[in-house]
């Protein structure tokens, strides 16, 4: 598709497919080449699978803003359905993984009935435990503001993997530091304080969005925890959770989201 022009600069947009209309938004951090490499959450376009997906603001091959609040959640929720306009769509099922879940769920919030459906990939700390990771991303803007990303991406390296990373899921970490490698040092410093000053919907309005929603988490990751997940699945009326263990859990993701695209996101 290109790209297309929302809140002031160019995204980075892909569209593949025909069918039920995925709107897909990637992880902090992350891009879409970075999906592409690792495979990890994203079915296959077509045979009824129509998947946009696009590079965040800031990431990838997309335009950037230099104010913080472009990247807080709720701003991120409006350049995806600034996408969604761009396709001349009224309604599509969305989601993502990490900030992308944050993303759709935050434009589910405010336009619920563009939504047809949620998949929620490895939610992110919320709520009571975002204060933490607050403190995390205010941390590495500051060091990526004095100093570049490479001291951030060597103290990235030096922290234990998340368990589910490793064995077989091990190439991942370094699929994701070459990802932060390419990302602009004048730009990272407000991707992270947007990110810190984010947090979920209030539970109350969360609960009161009642569309299909499939909820994929991994155990053993204290920025994706168990918690976040569990609670969402507590209060999203129509959510079916789906926990993963191991690699072979992870890998069963495509085709789970690929099943809920095809059943009309029937949960």
């Amino acid at each position: 598709m290109g790209a297309v022009l929302v809140r002031g600069v160019e995204l980075n947009v892909q569209d593949e497919g025909e069918g039920r209309l995925l709107v897909w938004g990637h992880g902090l951090l992350s891009d879409m080449r970075f999906e592409d490499e690792t495979r990890l959450m994203m079915p296959d376009a077509g045979d009824g699978v129509r998947i946009v997906r696009y590079d965040a603001r800031g990431h990838g091959q997309s335009g950037a803003t230099d104010e913080d609040e472009d990247y807080n959640w709720r701003s991120l929720a409006q350049d995806m359905l600034g996408v969604l306009d761009g396709l001349g769509a009224d309604t599509a099922v969305l989601g993502g993984a990490s900030m992308g879940t944050a993303t759709a769920l935050h434009a589910a919030v405010v336009a619920p009935a563009r939504v047809d459906g949620l998949v929620l990939a490895i939610p992110p700390t919320a709520w009571s435990g975002r204060r933490l990771q607050a403190r995390i991303y205010r941390a590495g803007a500051a060091l990526v503001g004095a100093e570049g990303l490479d001291p951030f991406i060597t103290m990235g390296r030096a922290a234990p993997a998340p368990k589910i990373l490793t064995g077989e899921l091990a190439p991942v970490q370094d699929a994701l530091f070459a990802t932060l490698d390419r990302l602009d040092r004048d730009v990272v410093p407000h991707i992270l304080r947007g990110a810190a000053s984010s947090d979920l919907p209030p539970k109350e309005r969360l609960a009161e969005l009642t569309m299909p929603t499939l909820i994929l988490a991994w155990e053993g990751d204290t920025g994706h925890p168990m918690s976040t997940a569990d609670e969402l699945a507590r209060l999203l009326p129509n959510a079916d959770l789906h926990v993963a263990s191991d690699p072979a859990g992870v890998k069963r993701w495509p085709s789970l989201v690929t099943d809920f695209l095809r059943s009309g996101g029937t949960a």
